[in-house]
């Protein structure tokens, strides 16, 4: 057989070869070729839902392709957590996790849940987080947090917290508190944080620990008393209040935190990019300048630093349902 008549039998087929390879090399350097859509697993409003939206507006003017919000609430997190992690691993579909998706659900619907966090989801960026507050209604007759655990102790089992729902972050701290300070109190739980604020301003619960960015508002105007930051130290928006750490109780800081997770098999290349372009756009000025007077912290971190503070929380909240025996119907 001559030689052209054998290239002519192989021509064909290696040129098809190389033409697939360059597809899927054009196609892995072309992503996002189609819109992108962050599934928040919350009702809109809220900051779980403003951030994200902050965070694809950017984004979508990154890529030149739309970035879309889709709130998919129900089941404690748990409709638009397994609806992500049953997506194609693509990159086209993100979750906007927070701290009680991926630390708290796991834990406290173990028996009930039907995906695996862990493997099912995969760790793209920290957003941001949220320092808390400690929240008393006025109609309480105390001045400052010495005052408040005295009035405690001396009524065990009177006084009512609020909380935005069974088994989140805002309940188990509230349970972690009276654990620590050797209080007893009466849990009341709301569907969402409004509502509870709402009625921790009438006085009809009379304690509430939430997140600064969604009540500072309410605490300038002077509609609630603040006794303190859940922090290691006072808060640049409240420097007269006192932190939970220099009143004594180190053990009951504690934050909620915003993050990126994707279908737990998406291309490493991908979660990289992503990382990479929404992490920097989190650490902008831009956001910065946006979410500071709220309180917020921006972060921006990688997949391992992300991974490394899920599982710091949820060994501690884990442990917190386990010790004050939490239960969901």
């Amino acid at each position: 057989m001559k030689l052209t008549t054998l290239a002519r039998k192989f021509a064909g087929p290696f040129l098809a070869l190389g033409l697939a390879l360059a597809g899927c090399l054009a196609q892995a350097q072309a992503f996002p070729s189609k819109p992108i859509r962050i599934i928040v697993p919350f009702s809109a409003g809220g900051m779980a839902d403003a951030l994200p939206r902050a965070i694809a507006a950017e984004l979508s003017r990154k890529y030149a392709q739309p970035v879309v919000i889709e709130n998919r609430p129900g089941a404690a997190s748990m409709v638009g957590a397994e609806y992500v992690a049953r997506a194609a691993p693509d990159g086209y579909t993100l979750l906007l996790a927070t701290s009680s998706t991926l630390a708290v659900v796991p834990h406290l619907y173990k028996n009930s849940i039907r995906y695996d966090s862990e493997h099912d989801l995969a760790s793209v960026t920290m957003l941001a987080t949220s320092p808390s507050i400690l929240m008393v209604s006025n109609e309480l007759p105390v001045k400052d947090f010495p005052g408040f655990l005295a009035y405690l102790k001396s009524r065990p089992g009177e006084v009512s917290f609020a909380s935005a729902g069974i088994g989140g972050v805002i309940h188990l701290h509230s349970e972690l508190f009276q654990s620590q300070t050797g209080t007893r109190m009466i849990h009341v739980p709301y569907q969402g944080s409004n509502l509870a604020l709402s009625d921790l301003q009438t006085g009809r619960v009379q304690m509430m620990i939430d997140i600064i960015g969604s009540n500072f508002g309410t605490v300038k105007s002077g509609k609630l008393k603040v006794l303190a930051s859940m922090s290691d130290k006072r808060l640049p928006l409240l420097p007269e209040v006192p932190s939970i750490t220099e009143l004594g109780y180190p053990g009951l800081v504690g934050d909620i935190w915003f993050a990126v997770s994707a279908p737990g098999k998406t291309p490493p290349d991908i979660v990289a990019q992503l990382q990479r372009d929404i992490a920097a756009i989190a650490r902008s000025p831009a956001m910065l300048e946006k979410f500071a007077p709220l309180g917020v912290e921006m972060v921006g971190s990688t997949p391992a630093e992300m991974d490394a503070i899920v599982r710091r929380d949820g060994a501690r909240w884990g442990q917190v349902i386990r010790d004050a025996n939490v239960r969901v119907e």
